[in-house]
């Protein structure tokens, strides 16, 4: 398999900052992605934007809040 089938893919993870949605951003990241995570709790957000590494940010936000 390719080690790097996401390179140049960028991904928007809702609920990415804990349980499944941070392994799917892990996985993606290891996949050459990069990947936006959206959580409600700031701290979490900055522990998940510093655990993934320089191609993930973390953004702090409500999915049903436009």
């Amino acid at each position: 398999m390719n080690a790097l089938r996401l390179k140049h893919k960028v991904l928007v993870i809702i609920g990415g900052t804990s349980g499944l949605g941070l392994s799917a951003a892990q996985a993606c990241v290891e996949q050459g992605a990069a990947v936006v995570v959206v959580g409600r709790d700031v701290v979490k957000c900055q522990a998940t934007e510093q655990a993934l590494g320089e191609r993930a940010r973390a953004v702090a936000g409500h999915a049903s809040d436009p």
